[in-house]
């Protein structure tokens, strides 16, 4: 008797460890990786569209979209300043060492991305809201990379994005901050332009990048960071005074219309949390210290007082 019951627990305990062996396994095949060719702005300054490598990696609960890091590019701006006799411009650049990155863990329900160091402005990891997307799927289909894809329409933030995804990879992740279809996403379209497309497609198979969030210690809410990108010049001068003496100075007052034109560039035109009532600049009184009425021209024929076009906004805003 006791015999018989060893046999029974051992033959359990076998069966316990096949099962865990078999689920862990399971679980460690659910990786891989997608590599696109995503479409971008050559310059801020240019409406020319120029070919950049964009990387998904993805395991059983995360995916890890990163792009505009150097060394993935044969093309990389590292922006700079460049003055005339008038003004200065400032550019930012369209690559570093860290890359653009957007993380998701659908387990802890995490949605990050880093905003890249813009002069003296630092860089910064951005929280944002985990919001789920509404799908309407077509039956329309093609061959991607070797892969069935299949269409699918959403609206995001005010931006419409047609997509194609593959129910070969049966999980729902995808470039930028797409996700939620019944598999990767493959290909992406917004302003009538195909933006992404995948070249090659490895699943089950080991992640090119290591799956983290965005390694910034600074952290800011997405509402912290949207006021600062509304208000990028804003900050960007109140910073260069610290050491200039209040010398730098905006060209022109901002507007909510300006603002609003801005955001036509950006992926990202419209957030939940607004309405027909939100203000989203610095309250006037601090802008018009911070205006210059006219332009000064020392003896020597430098800017005294520099002016920068409000227009120049950091290049990757477009990403979000």
């Amino acid at each position: 008797m006791i015999l018989f019951r060893f046999l029974i627990l051992s033959f359990f305990l076998c069966y316990s460890v096949s099962v865990l062996s078999q689920t862990n396994y399971n679980i460690d095949s659910l990786s891989g990786y997608v590599k696109y060719h995503s479409k971008a702005q050559q310059s801020p300054f240019s409406e020319k569209l120029i070919n950049i490598n964009s990387f998904l990696d993805f395991n059983y609960k995360e995916s890890f979209f990163i792009k505009n890091k150097l060394g993935m590019d044969s093309i990389a701006d590292l922006g700079g300043t460049n003055y005339d006799d008038k003004s200065v411009f400032m550019t930012s650049p369209t690559h570093d060492e860290t890359g653009y990155i957007t993380y998701r863990n659908f387990e802890t329900k995490e949605v990050s991305f880093n905003y890249q160091k813009v002069g003296p402005l630092p860089a910064y990891k951005v929280i944002d809201d985990w919001i789920e997307m509404e799908w309407n799927i077509l039956e329309d289909t093609k061959i991607i990379a070797g892969k069935l894809a299949k269409k699918a329409t959403t609206t995001f933030r005010g931006t419409d994005f047609i997509v194609w995804f593959t129910n070969d990879i049966p999980l729902p992740y995808g470039p930028l901050k797409l996700f939620g279809l019944p598999g990767v996403i493959l290909e992406v379209w917004f302003d009538n332009k195909q933006q992404i497309i995948a070249y090659e497609v490895c699943y089950p198979c080991e992640n090119i990048n290591k799956i983290v969030p965005p390694p910034e210690t600074l952290t800011k809410t997405i509402q912290e960071h949207v006021h600062i990108r509304d208000n990028f010049e804003y900050y960007l001068f109140l910073e260069m005074n610290k050491n200039s003496k209040g010398m730098i100075m905006l060209k022109e007052m901002p507007t909510e219309k300006g603002v609003l034109e801005k955001r036509k560039q950006n992926l990202e035109k419209i957030y939940e949390w607004e309405n027909k009532k939100t203000k989203r600049l610095v309250k006037s009184s601090e802008l018009r210290k911070m205006v210059s009425p006219k332009r000064n021209i020392n003896e020597s024929g430098g800017v005294k007082i520099n002016s920068f076009p409000s227009q120049i906004t950091p290049s990757n805003y477009i990403n979000q």
